[in-house]
């Protein structure tokens, strides 16, 4: 009797704290150039970019996953219909070498489809490397999305975009999300 009480008090504090902070995480993604834990909350597949922008993932909370069933595996139909949307990115086709982080950071924004209107940048640090924060208003875009967060590292030469995209609504709700995601981000050494 005392093992099943304390079986069930254990489960009750267990359901307490996971009601506290309800977001866990769920999975580890192992990708040859990165790892990251995911929440619960959130799904992922493997990133097809277009004009092969690299390797990774996009990551898209749960509450979206009725896009991944009409997708049809076409990734930029996908983004163009998603409310919220993270890309984990080994930027593999950039063709530079040995260029300062803010210069890579500047290529990226040039070289989106999107209108940025940048917020000031942030120095930060990923897996204890050197990275840039950014923040912006997305306009003319080929997403739904209006706001977006971006991280880029660069990690033996090679460097990393972690970008956050979402649209007013949805921005404040997943952004935290999306930062605690971010602190998982490990560089495969």
């Amino acid at each position: 009797m005392l093992t099943i009480l304390l079986s069930i008090s254990t489960f009750a504090v267990a359901l307490l704290l996971t009601s506290s902070d309800s977001k866990v995480y769920a999975v580890t993604v192992n990708k040859p150039l990165f790892s990251v834990k995911l929440l619960d909350n959130w799904a992922y597949a493997n990133a097809k970019l277009q004009n092969g922008e690299g390797s990774g993932i996009i990551v898209i909370p749960t509450e979206f996953s009725d896009f991944l069933a009409n997708s049809n595996g076409d990734y930029q139909k996908l983004l163009e219909n998603l409310s919220v949307y993270s890309l984990l990115i080994a930027d593999t086709s950039y063709p530079f070498e040995n260029v300062p982080l803010d210069i890579y950071v500047q290529y990226r924004v040039n070289a989106s489809y999107d209108a940025f209107m940048l917020w000031p940048k942030k120095n930060t640090a990923i897996d204890g490397k050197k990275a840039l924060k950014i923040y912006g208003n997305v306009g003319d875009n080929s997403t739904n999305a209006d706001q977006m967060v971006g991280y880029y590292v660069f990690y033996e030469g090679n460097p990393y975009r972690l970008e956050f995209y979402a649209t007013e609504n949805y921005y404040q709700k997943y952004l935290p999300q999306f930062e605690k995601m971010v602190k998982t981000f490990k560089f495969v050494k």
